[in-house]
């Protein structure tokens, strides 16, 4: 699966002029929270491919993805400090998580964007492509992707979210019940078969 914006532009925020006339109903509602939480429990591998901007809510978006591609030329940011609040779906632990505290801060308490390479040397992006051929990119690993086992991968995605959702000793739990479920349904007999078919040729 592959998140991407209309326009050529990922996401440049929430709407303002609907917060200013809702207040914190227009961020803080159940239904957001049901749509944002179906996102994140969705368990197949999901890719954010990021133009432009990802900035506010956009950003906390790309963050609920598996990974990101974004092009050379885009720019990630939470403005919210500008605004007088700060941001309500997630960065203040998904960016310190991933970004380290030093970055999150900085870019939470001075509301500036950071470039793309600094978003790529801090961990927040996974593949840099040239402008315009991000969503390209994202679709040809989504391929890759589909081409392997669904079963593995779902596992895959559930085990990694595990490392970085739980402590270690919880995550590697996770780990060996997952590599016994892959088993059990089956999901290595034809990797396997290819796998020394090959090597036999």
């Amino acid at each position: 699966c592959v998140l991407t914006g209309a326009g050529g532009v990922f996401s440049a925020g929430a709407d303002i002029s609907e917060m200013q006339a809702q207040g914190i109903e227009a961020i803080d509602n159940s239904e957001r929270r049901r749509n944002w939480g179906t996102i994140e429990d969705f368990p197949k591998p999901m890719i954010a491919a990021v133009e432009r901007f990802a900035f506010g809510g956009g950003h906390e978006l790309a963050m609920l993805t598996d990974f990101v591609v974004a092009a050379e030329d885009s720019q990630f940011g939470q403005p919210e400090i500008n605004l007088g609040i700060l941001p309500g779906d997630g960065a203040t632990q998904r960016l310190t998580r991933v970004g380290g505290k030093g970055l999150a801060m900085r870019m939470m308490l001075t509301g500036e964007p950071i470039d793309a390479a600094t978003a790529h040397s801090a961990g927040l992006i996974t593949v840099l492509t040239p402008p315009g051929e991000a969503l390209e990119h994202a679709l040809d690993l989504a391929t890759t992707i589909a081409e392997r086992n669904p079963i593995g991968a779902m596992l895959v995605k559930q085990t990694v979210k595990a490392a970085y959702e739980t402590n270690m000793t919880a995550g590697l739990e996770v780990e060996r019940q997952a590599i016994r479920l892959a088993f059990a349904r089956g999901a290595h007999v034809e990797g396997m078969r290819q796998f020394l078919n090959k090597k036999r040729t």
